[in-house]
């Protein structure tokens, strides 16, 4: 079993001009870990495996808030504390060599990661950032996978050429809290799971190398992350006024090809 304890304590200098009350500090974070894990491999060398569960208790956390000036009702983006979270997981990575040259691995994840207190940053401070006890932690999807597959074989005493893909899966996931959205809604920002499809292939020569590789084969549009809410694009630009959110998504389809030299 592994056990670990980790502190962090950072000072933010009050080097612009605040207000009297505004948070020019926040307190150290603590990380208690707890991992218990299995590892093993065939005499052969052809599985192998890899799991691990896991529990970190973290306090004091840090969070990127929102203080409003009650003088202006201005709003400042703070760094602060967020209270307690809790994130309970285990891990699997498992290993494939059934051929000369051909090669599985496949690995899973499950994560529940989540706030055990408000994220109220101080005494008499109110939540502004919005999150609740219970809450899921911000892009942290409750489960992922992926599995890769390769092939390499000889074409020559000094060439060989591979072939691989791979296939990843992301679950739903929370975006970064937002009082305002869960005012609208009632609920948190929630993206989507996607899958993406990777496909790679290429020959390497002694002094001399070209690949060509698709990365997100499908196209898929998966976000990554989203918040802002509520921005509105004026009429006289070309928007409707109607309230959005700020949102990425990952890269789109990309085919490439790659040249390598040795000298």
């Amino acid at each position: 079993m592994l056990f670990s304890l980790n502190r962090t304590l950072v000072y933010e200098s009050d080097c612009a001009v605040h207000p009297a009350n505004f948070l020019s500090s926040f307190e150290a974070d603590t990380l208690v870990s707890y991992e218990a894990g299995v590892r093993g491999e065939t005499a052969d060398r052809t599985f192998a495996i890899d799991a691990s569960i896991y529990r970190l208790d973290w306090d004091n956390i840090l969070i990127t808030t929102v203080f409003i000036d009650p003088a202006t009702n201005t709003q400042f983006g703070a760094n602060g504390n967020g209270r307690r979270a809790r994130s309970t997981g285990a891990d699997i990575t498992a290993t494939l060599r059934p051929l000369r040259g051909l090669r599985a691995v496949a690995t899973f994840a499950y994560t529940d990661a989540h706030l055990r207190d408000d994220t109220t940053p101080a005494p008499g401070i109110p939540n502004i950032t919005g999150g609740l006890a219970g809450d899921r932690l911000p892009y942290t999807p409750k489960y992922s996978a992926n599995l890769a597959v390769d092939y390499e074989w000889a074409l020559t005493p000094s060439a060989r050429a591979y072939v691989g893909a791979n296939v990843r899966v992301v679950g739903d996931q929370s975006a970064g809290f937002s009082q305002s959205y869960r005012a609208a809604f009632g609920r948190l920002i929630v993206l989507d799971g996607y899958e993406t499809v990777d496909l790679r292939a290429g020959v390497d020569f002694s002094h001399f190398s070209i690949s060509a590789y698709v990365r997100n084969l499908t196209d898929a549009q998966g976000l990554i992350n989203a918040g802002g809410y509520p921005r509105q694009i004026p009429a006289v630009v070309g928007g409707t006024n109607r309230p959005l959110l700020n949102a990425s998504s990952i890269r789109p389809r990309t085919i490439g090809l790659t040249l390598g030299f040795q000298y």
